[in-house]
């Protein structure tokens, strides 16, 4: 599987190095923003996890990072987090190179799944011999490609938005065969008026500050934690917790739990 993968990124990088001097249709992904790494950085380790102060943008300074992660990271969770705060890749005419690839020209000419710029390339690189060259043509093909660009990133993120919300109705539509049962599930995030939780079986749900009823909790949004006000237990992302499934609703694609108990690792 690997050895397939490896060949097809190799395709793909030799396919936009050997046509770049022809308009052409990009896998560009960007360069994270600093602050924003940093930020997500400082989250992780009020997690309890233990990562150099000096993390930045250099791509051999984030694999180090996720490298110290993985150790602590069972559920995957502060190496999601960090995903999280880079750019998501798009299709664009202007190349800016594949900062995850640490390619600095990349292309989708092919794929496990099919897309349009996929078959764009390939159309365009099977008419290579009979192309227009005229300065008119060419103007038009860019003006054409920058619009497939644009589009194809625009459709990519709509069936990201769609497959999400595909899975949490299936989720809910589960999770309502199963209301009062108790699970047991890690915090994969913290928020204003609660947290977020996953299952063992991988179903997520809102475990929201008043379904925490052995105290009043609050959030401490400097130090992402839950905080109980008279227990001060607290509550960080990765901490595994005890809940049962108070309520499922596949039509509004909600599950919300309550808590029982907090577990030691």
């Amino acid at each position: 599987e690997k050895i397939i993968e490896n060949f097809m990124i190799l395709a793909n990088q030799t396919i936009a190095n050997h046509y770049s001097w022809l308009p052409f249709i990009y896998r560009v992904h960007e360069a994270p923003n600093e602050e924003k790494i940093k930020e997500t950085i400082e989250k992780i380790k009020k997690s309890g996890i233990k990562i150099p102060n000096n993390v930045n943008t250099n791509p051999y300074s984030i694999k180090k990072a996720l490298d110290k992660i993985k150790e602590k990271d069972e559920h995957g969770i502060y190496r999601k987090e960090l995903l999280k705060s880079m750019k998501k890749a798009k299709y664009d005419t202007t190349n800016e190179g594949h900062f995850a690839l640490q390619l600095d020209t990349y292309t989708h000419f092919t794929s496990p799944i099919r897309r349009l710029p996929d078959f764009i390339i390939q159309t365009l690189i099977s008419k290579i011999d009979t192309l227009d060259y005229s300065k008119e043509s060419i103007e038009n093909l860019e003006k054409t490609l920058n619009e497939v660009a644009k589009e194809s990133s625009k459709v990519e993120k709509i069936a990201i938005e769609l497959e999400d919300e595909a899975l949490k109705m299936a989720m809910a539509e589960y999770m309502e065969n199963h209301i009062g049962e108790t699970t047991n599930g890690v915090i994969t995030d913290v928020y204003i008026s609660g947290a977020l939780i996953k299952t063992v079986n991988q179903i997520t749900g809102k475990l929201k500050l008043e379904d925490m009823k052995d105290d009043k909790y609050y959030v401490d949004k400097d130090q992402n934690v839950i905080i109980g006000k008279k227990t001060k237990e607290k509550y960080h992302l990765g901490d595994q917790i005890e809940v049962t499934v108070k309520k499922a609703d596949k039509k509004e694609r909600t599950i919300n739990f309550e808590k029982v108990r907090k577990r030691t690792k």
